[in-house]
């Protein structure tokens, strides 16, 4: 029998496809039995990876709101994320002006 040590989580996961069930693909991990209720779950801070994902259900992904911290980006990623919403913003308009 393969069994896992049980360990306290210092972080919650999202859940994504793939081996491991984490959107990150963070290892597999065995909670031990006195950390798995809701109310302790509920305490811990997201995977900073698994943050970096949209949540399920959020907007379609022409509305969701680009999710990278801005202490992350490089200029050149920060001009082309304002290029893309002034194009964005024209092309609204001008299919407005059509109408």
């Amino acid at each position: 029998m393969n069994r896992q040590r049980a360990v306290k989580p210092t972080v919650i996961h999202r859940w994504g496809p793939g081996p491991t069930g984490h959107l990150c693909g963070a290892p597999k991990e065995h909670w031990a039995e006195k950390y798995a209720s809701d109310k302790f779950a509920k305490t811990l801070p997201l995977c900073e990876k698994c943050a970096e994902f949209p949540a399920v259900g959020e907007a379609p992904p022409e509305q969701r709101p680009i999710d990278i911290p801005s202490r992350q980006m490089t200029p050149k990623q920060k001009q082309l994320i304002e290029a893309r919403e002034r194009l964005r913003d024209m092309t609204r308009r001008m299919m407005e002006d059509e109408r």
